[in-house]
């Protein structure tokens, strides 16, 4: 996994809980880490997302905020994450400016649900449900409940990889094979075919089962086919879950709770009006009651108003520069 790991940071401890996930990752991967920090310059009482910036950035804030990117790095540095750490200062409306610097570098953001200031009510705040929803890029929420303390306690070896027979399996397929892949993860495709007759396919290992069937209208067994058998290729362990047509969050956290699976990757495709993500009750169900990271791609790529954000960088190869 060459794509930067992205990880959007506010000085609070919540949003902090990403960098152990993100550290583990770019550990095993030697993906380039990118911790960004936004200066939004609302005025209070104004929408984030307004795009109207109210004030000029302050030159004492950047500052400290440019110190406070620094001693992270260094504490990453300390952890033995190896590899290269990128600090970035962003001005602009927050999830606008996250959502701009992650789509010029191309990356995959970790975040943690919810940041110190996120304005949003329950445990998924609001820029990291916008994030996911307008990004368009491969995001890793961590859950506020999932509290660890070293980079390198957390590892990758089962994973539940949620397919509901369509095209929006695309987004979520390679980055969910490439991380199975660095950990030497095994993948439990959990599916809900609904009265699909599926059949097992010999394989050369025994530790794979792959399925056929005829397609139903959702084309469910060619998805989980394809999916398996990309798997497959990348020489990742892999199995697949019936779950009997309940493809809601009650059966997809109990499955990954009967695995002990420490990832959920999922798809979904936000409805055009801007409404829940198309899974609907399921994905939101999942981003608010998982105890593990989930790593989510929504095919929505629309960010609403003008672009906004611009960053600063400075870029250190094993340790951080100093501080704009």
């Amino acid at each position: 996994m060459t794509l930067p790991l992205i990880v959007p940071l506010d000085g609070s401890a919540s949003a902090e809980s990403a960098l152990p996930i993100a550290a583990a990752i770019a550990r095993r991967t030697g993906a380039p880490l990118h911790l960004i920090r936004v200066e939004d310059g609302v005025a209070p009482g104004r929408s984030v997302e307004s795009g109207m910036l109210q004030r000029p950035p302050d030159p004492q804030r950047r500052a400290m905020a440019g110190a406070y990117l620094g001693e992270v790095a260094v504490g990453l540095v300390e952890a033995s994450t190896g590899g290269t750490i990128v600090t970035t200062q962003l001005d602009g409306p927050v999830v606008r400016a996250v959502v701009a610097y992650a789509r010029a570098e191309g990356g995959m953001l970790v975040m943690a649900a919810r940041g110190g200031g996120d304005p949003g009510r329950g445990p998924v705040g609001t820029v990291t449900d916008r994030v996911v929803r307008w990004s368009g890029l491969p995001v890793v929420v961590v859950p506020v409940t999932h509290e660890l303390h070293r980079a390198d306690r957390w590892r990758c070896d089962r994973m539940v990889l949620v397919v509901d027979g369509s095209a929006s399996l695309d987004g979520i397929l390679d980055p969910a094979v490439e991380l199975a892949r660095s950990f030497g993860a095994a993948v439990t495709v959990a599916s809900a075919p609904g009265g699909l007759a599926l059949e097992p396919v010999p394989t050369p290992a025994d530790s794979i089962r792959g399925y056929a069937g005829d397609s139903g209208a959702d084309g469910s067994a060619d998805i989980v086919g394809a999916a398996v058998r990309r798997l497959r290729q990348a020489g990742c362990p892999a199995d697949v879950h019936d779950l009997r047509g309940r493809l809601d969050a009650h059966a997809v956290l109990s499955l990954a709770a009967m695995l002990e699976a420490d990832i959920i990757a999922v798809a979904c495709a936000d409805r055009a009006d801007g409404g829940l993500l198309r899974f609907g009750s399921t994905i939101s169900g999942i981003l608010r009651r998982a105890t593990v990271p989930i790593l989510v791609h929504c095919s929505r790529s629309k960010v609403p108003g003008r672009p906004l954000g611009t960053g600063e960088r400075s870029r250190g190869r094993g340790s951080p520069a100093p501080a704009a």
